[in-house]
Formats: C-alpha cells, sequence, structure tokens
C-alpha cells in the first residue's frame, strides 16, 4: 500500500511540474477566455455576482457564451490565495490534468498490472495533447477529469461492489454536466454504455444502483431547473459552433442542387441533395478526421492555440503501441474477468469524437479530448505487451529494439517542445490565437486617468483583468451591445473611462485629449501629425500595438 501511494505521489508531483514550469512563457500569452474565467472568480470572491451581476449563476453570460460554472467556480480557492493572477487561473487545468495521470494509472494496475498501468500514465503524462490543453485555463480539462472520474469509480464498482465507488461514480458524472457543453451530450453516451455493461454483469447490487442514480439525479437537478429559468443558456453556445448552424454548409448544399443539368427529375435531384444526407457525410467525415493519423501523428489541431508545428497530438512511438492495443482490447471485449471494462473502453473510444464531428472545426482536440484517455489506456497496453515481448528476446536484439523505440520517443517529444517553446513564442499566427498582450497594459498605467479608446478588439476582460478593476466598478458601468444574430459574441462598448470600438479605423474628429490603442498590421501607418506616446512590439517583430494621440480631421 505504502509503495502504491508513492507512485501516485510521483506521478502526481512529476505531472503538475511539466504544466506548472515556465507557465508565464509557455504559452506566451493570456486568452480572453482565460481572463473572463479568472474575472469572474475574482467578482463572486468580491461580490457574490459574476461581472455582468448575477447571483451565484449556474451558467456564466461571459462573452454571450454562457460558461458552464464548474471551472470558476472551482478558480475561487486559487484567486483568494494568489490573487488574480494567470497562475491562479490556470491551476485547476493543471491540477485536472495532473489527476487523470493518477487516475489511468489505478484504472490500467485495477485490470492488468502495475507496470502497464505505469506505462499509460507516462505516456499521458508526456502526450503532447496533454501537455498543450492542460497548460491554460479551459473548462474541458474538468470536463475529461469528471468524466474519467465517473467511469473509474464505475469500474471499481463493477470489481469490488462497494457503495463508496457508486457513489463516487454518480457524484462525478453529474458534475459533469456543469463542466462543459460537450460533456453535456458525451456523459449521457459514456452512461448509455455503463448500462449495457451493468446488464452483462451477473449480481450486481440493486440497492447500489437505486441510490446511484438519486444521487446522480439531485446532482444535476438544480443545472435543470437553471436551464429551465434561462433557455439562452442552453443554445448559445452550440448555435455558435454547431455544423448545423454554418452557413457556409447551407450554402454548399444549394449550389449543389441548383448546379444539376436542366431536365434532371426533381424526385432525383432530392434524394439525392437533402439536409439529413449532406449534413450525414459532413458529420462523419468530421467524426473520422479524429482518427486521421495526420491529425493524431503529424500536423495535429487545424486551430493554432490547440496545436504545435512538426508535431500532432500523439508521441510517434503510439503510432506501434496504438495497433497493438487496440487488437488486445477488442479480442478482449468478449471474454475474461474483465471483458466488461474492454468494452466500455472500447464504447469510450468510438463515442469521444462524436460531439467534436459536430464542430464548425474539424477535427477538433478541444471539444474531443475525451478520446486523449482511452487513447492512452489502449497505447499503454500495447506499450507493455510490445515491450514485454522485447525484453524476452536476445540481447544484442532487445537493445536494439529498445534503442529504436527511445529514439522515436525522442525526437517526437523534442519536436513538439522545439515547436511549442521556440516557435509558438514569435510567430504571429501563434500569437494572434493566444491573445498576445507582453506588456501593454503595464505600458498605459501612466495614462489610466485619462479617457482611453480601443481600437478594434474586445480588450475589455483583459484589462479588467490585469488592472483588478472593482468589480461594483464594472458592474455599474459596464455598457453590452447585443449582437445581431445568436452565432456572435456581446461586445462590451465601455466602462469607466474606457471605450472599446469594432472599427479599427481612427474617429474622424479624434480628441487630443484621449488615449487611443491599436493593434497595427505590417505596413499599417498612422497619420503623419498623430503623437506615439508608446508601443508594444510583438515577438515577431511583424506587428505592433500603438499607444498615440491625435487631434485632426481625416
Amino acid at each position: 500500500m505504502k509503495d502504491g501511494r508513492k507512485i501516485v505521489f510521483i506521478l502526481f508531483f512529476f505531472s503538475l511540474l511539466l504544466r506548472v514550469a515556465w507557465w508565464n512563457k509557455f504559452p506566451p500569452g493570456f486568452t480572453a477566455d482565460e481572463a473572463t474565467m479568472g474575472y469572474d472568480a475574482y467578482s463572486l470572491l468580491k461580490t457574490g455576482k459574476d461581472q455582468f451581476g448575477t447571483s451565484w449563476p449556474l451558467a456564466f453570460r461571459s462573452f454571450g457564451d454562457y460558461r458552464p460554472p464548474l471551472y470558476i467556480y472551482a478558480s475561487m480557492p486559487f484567486v483568494a490565495i494568489f490573487g488574480l493572477t494567470p497562475l491562479a487561473v490556470r491551476l485547476p487545468s493543471m491540477i485536472a490534468g495532473s489527476l487523470e495521470i493518477v487516475l489511468i494509472y489505478l484504472v490500467v494496475k485495477e485490470i492488468f498490472s502495475r507496470g502497464t498501468g505505469l506505462f499509460s500514465a507516462i505516456l499521458l503524462m508526456l502526450s503532447p495533447w496533454s501537455i498543450l490543453q492542460t497548460r491554460f485555463a479551459q473548462e474541458v480539462n474538468l470536463s475529461t477529469l469528471t468524466i474519467f472520474a465517473g467511469i473509474t469509480g464505475f469500474i471499481f464498482w463493477i470489481r469490488k461492489k462497494k457503495w463508496k465507488y457508486i457513489v463516487y461514480s454518480a457524484l462525478f458524472f453529474g458534475l459533469s454536466f456543469y463542466s462543459y457543453h460537450n460533456a453535456r451530450l458525451t456523459t449521457p453516451l459514456i452512461l448509455l454504455g455503463c448500462l449495457v455493461t451493468i446488464k452483462s454483469v451477473k449480481k450486481v447490487p440493486g440497492r447500489q444502483v437505486t441510490v446511484a442514480v438519486i444521487i446522480g439525479i439531485l446532482t444535476v437537478l438544480p443545472l435543470m431547473v437553471w436551464m429551465k429559468n434561462n433557455p439562452q443558456t442552453m443554445f448559445r453556445r452550440a448555435s455558435s459552433q454547431s455544423v448545423l448552424a454554418d452557413q457556409g454548409i447551407k450554402g454548399s448544399l444549394w449550389k449543389d442542387i441548383v448546379s444539376m443539368p436542366p431536365g434532371y427529375p426533381v424526385w432525383l435531384s432530392r434524394l439525392q441533395h437533402n439536409k439529413p444526407l449532406y449534413y450525414g457525410r459532413v458529420i462523419l467525415k468530421g467524426y473520422l478526421l479524429h482518427f486521421d493519423p495526420r491529425f493524431l501523428f503529424f500536423s495535429g489541431d487545424p486551430h493554432e492555440r490547440f496545436r504545435t508545428p512538426y508535431s500532432g497530438v500523439l508521441n510517434w512511438t503510439m503510432l506501434l503501441f496504438l495497433p497493438i492495443g487496440l487488437v488486445m482490447a477488442v479480442s478482449r471485449c468478449f471474454r475474461g474477468a474483465n471483458s466488461f471494462v474492454f468494452r466500455l473502453i472500447v464504447w469510450w473510444l468510438l463515442i469521444s469524437p462524436v460531439v467534436a464531428s459536430l464542430s464548425t472545426i474539424v477535427p477538433n482536440s478541444q471539444h474531443a479530448q475525451d478520446l486523449m484517455i482511452p487513447l492512452h489506456i489502449i497505447g499503454g497496453i500495447g506499450a507493455a505487451w510490445l515491450i514485454e515481448r522485447i525484453a524476452v528476446l536476445r540481447k544484442p536484439l532487445a537493445l536494439s529494439l529498445f534503442f529504436v523505440l527511445c529514439f522515436l520517443f525522442l525526437v517526437s517529444s523534442f519536436l513538439f517542445l522545439y515547436g511549442y517553446t521556440r516557435v509558438i513564442p514569435v510567430q504571429t499566427k501563434y500569437l494572434q490565437a493566444w491573445h498576445y498582450y507582453g506588456n501593454l497594459f503595464e505600458k498605459l498605467r501612466p495614462f489610466y486617468q485619462d479617457k482611453i479608446v480601443f481600437l478594434g478588439g474586445q480588450y475589455y476582460i483583459n484589462l479588467a483583468f490585469y488592472l483588478k478593476v472593482d468589480p461594483r466598478t464594472f458592474q455599474q458601468g459596464v455598457k453590452i451591445s447585443q449582437p445581431d444574430n445568436l452565432a456572435e459574441f456581446d461586445h462590451v462598448e465601455s466602462f469607466g473611462k474606457f471605450t472599446f470600438t469594432r472599427n479599427r479605423d481612427i474617429p474622424r474628429n479624434a480628441d487630443i485629449n484621449i488615449v487611443y490603442i491599436r493593434l497595427n498590421e505590417p505596413g499599417e501607418v498612422l497619420p503623419e501629425d498623430a503623437e506615439v506616446v508608446d508601443r508594444e512590439v510583438w515577438p515577431d517583430g511583424n506587428r505592433e500595438y500603438i499607444i498615440f494621440r491625435y487631434n485632426g480631421e481625416l
């Protein structure tokens, strides 16, 4: 038992160290999404209300996307201890990612062996997917953790039939509904797999199942009541992210319909080109892209915030481990004492990309992050099997094969780390994705008594975060413009002496008493008589924030 606790502690310690080390440099920026979650936590601590004045909400308005509440409430203790800092906001993600390594070790050790559990844990600990996603603040990390904890509790309960495990499982599955929008579909699909598992297992304590169901319902009930009273919190995010609301796809469907040759039978055209069939193909393609080797091993996520150059979301050694582990997992789905576990893992693997396939951007490592866990469980199983077979070979051959595996792992890790620490901090497209502000708000400090206008950007939340604006002042003075449609975000127009415009153009009748801030594109210049008072140049040298005054007509 003592050795087991020591291993758990070591795994957690090194996992957390990998995620906390140089947190202020990698990634190179602090996003508006992170800032709004931190400021909401700060506002709750100070006023008992979110930044827009709603008392203890179960959906935070944020930018009009109505964020689930779990991450913000989980951030509150860290903001209370460390203050309103990026590290405080990121710690729940970092801890969640580290706890996932502990859980994968415990689960795989339970169904296989300690060695196999260690292989799975180490692969996940050093995975580009996990490191990328858990070094900054995002709700999906708590979603992955709560769903994984729910599955872990369920697996232990099936094997041991103890009350505590089924209670843990029910509580964590219930909490997952508060963690991330995607979990509200993924969790029911996981529970469906658990239900099938229960029916296939003999001598299941029915009383324990009943109590677990009641606990789960009671856990989710407050959220259901909230959504009933606030229906906009349910659909706003989906409308901006769902492929079903993508006007480009609708336009492509219409283009296919009207492009049919004259005289083509209408009934045949409708049979070939209709919404269910068209969207079905789009969704299926999006689903399969999450298993594409290019996404997994070589190019990664199409969104710059969730990828690095020269690397996919998995280490190259998983190319060898995954096929072996998958064959073993599938072959054991219907034989052996742990067959129910393997059926559940395979089901978990198959349903994890379902929600992500409904997104407008695919493949999507953030929306499909649940896929990361079963992949590394299966990869760990394959790694243990392969290394055991190599170990019994003749020493020269065994050493050669071990060298090849180590070399492949090190090369893949080096390319990931090189891209993450050397390329991302200096390339424009990555800096843009990370909302690079550098020392901008510090350079603005001498002008905070003046009226300040930000040209073309939603800078308000980063400003409120870095200045630690009193939430009461913000709540009383903030002005918000409503979007034209559900797919658009809200826009904060002003609070206090700060104004935030959507237009990047300098006002025609500029006032010399106003300080203007604009992000200048390459080759873009200000009027000759503009008074530049300071600059913040991006690390790539191509862009800069310009702080200036101007008095005149354009």
